[in-house]
This record gives C-alpha cells, sequence and structure tokens, in this order.
C-alpha cells in the first residue's frame, strides 16, 4: 500500500465511517470493526 492510499482511507474512514470495538455474544472478546457509510460503490470496491 502506498502512503496516498493509506492516507485516502484514513480520510474515508475519518469522514465517513466509524471504529468501534463489538461482540456478536457476551462471552466473546471485544473486537474492532470498520464500518463506512457510503453507497458510491467504486469507493468501496477501492476499499
Amino acid at each position: 500500500m502506498n502512503n496516498w492510499e493509506a492516507a485516502y482511507i484514513a480520510g474515508i474512514i475519518d469522514g465517513e465511517g466509524t471504529i468501534t470495538l463489538t461482540r456478536m455474544h457476551a462471552s466473546e472478546h471485544r473486537r474492532p470493526c470498520i464500518t463506512i457509510a457510503s453507497t458510491d460503490m467504486e469507493l468501496l470496491a477501492f476499499l
């Protein structure tokens, strides 16, 4: 990954995304989850 790609992805996450800790069941450890709220399929395919 190039530096500009990492910076672009960080900007997308900062602008349209969230980073949370989540778990599916109470007995599981929490794990990171990154979500992007976008309807641009070209952007999502790039990510």
